[in-house]
């Protein structure tokens, strides 16, 4: 199974807009078989191939689709689906509680477009999302969007982009890597997080 690892996205040129709806995107539920703040149910951890990563304030449970049971595939649907796109991992991180704080959505693609369609711009799914999550939640709050730079290492290290929005209590963002050579290079990714329960918030609270 391909492990997923945070990609570096410095290189990239950030703009500030402002127009969120922050009052909708905080009262929404994402997800029907898991809430913010519970423990991760049992039977997920159960029926999959998963690799769990323990640390002294997080936890971390990986989960890939096709190492579902039937049953399972079903039951946590919601977790591979974000904006009726499928997605082929799923990543639900807890605090030291073991409450749940982030669910994260992502797979790797083959980018086989003609270089005149990549120079254009991200794969479509990535412009269906973020044009759907703009039309729900209002402008982002962060646009990063590649520089020249990466356009002279497309083929090696890929594109980046970064669309966030920032709230009170939920961080959303939408982060695609295109056009490399290598599958495992060229991402489409989705990272939901609920501050309510993250430990950075509680130690910000504490001083």
């Amino acid at each position: 199974m391909k492990v997923f690892s945070y990609f570096l996205f410095g290189f990239l040129v950030t703009c500030k807009v402002h127009g969120q709806n922050c009052q909708r995107l905080d009262s929404t539920s994402f997800f029907t078989s898991i809430k913010f703040g519970d423990q991760i149910p049992a039977d997920l951890a159960s029926c999959s191939k998963k690799s769990k990563i323990e640390s002294p304030y997080y936890g971390i449970l990986r989960t890939k689709y096709d190492s579902l049971t039937r049953e399972c595939k079903k039951k946590y649907t919601d977790l591979f689906t974000f904006q009726s796109t499928s997605f082929s991992f799923s990543q639900v991180s807890t605090n030291k509680s073991g409450q749940i704080l982030t669910v994260e959505l992502y797979s790797f693609f083959n980018d086989n477009r003609t270089a005149k369609e990549i120079n254009y711009g991200p794969p479509p799914d990535f412009i269906r999302i973020y044009r759907k999550l703009e039309s729900l939640y209002g402008k982002p709050a962060i646009i990063q969007e590649p520089t020249k730079t990466d356009s002279l290492f497309i083929k090696e290290k890929g594109m980046p982009w970064l669309i966030a929005w920032y709230c009170n209590t939920i961080n959303l963002q939408l982060r695609v890597n295109y056009g490399a050579r290598e599958e495992a290079l060229n991402v489409l990714h989705i990272q939901i997080t609920n501050r309510e329960f993250d430990i950075v918030k509680e130690l910000e609270l504490l001083q």
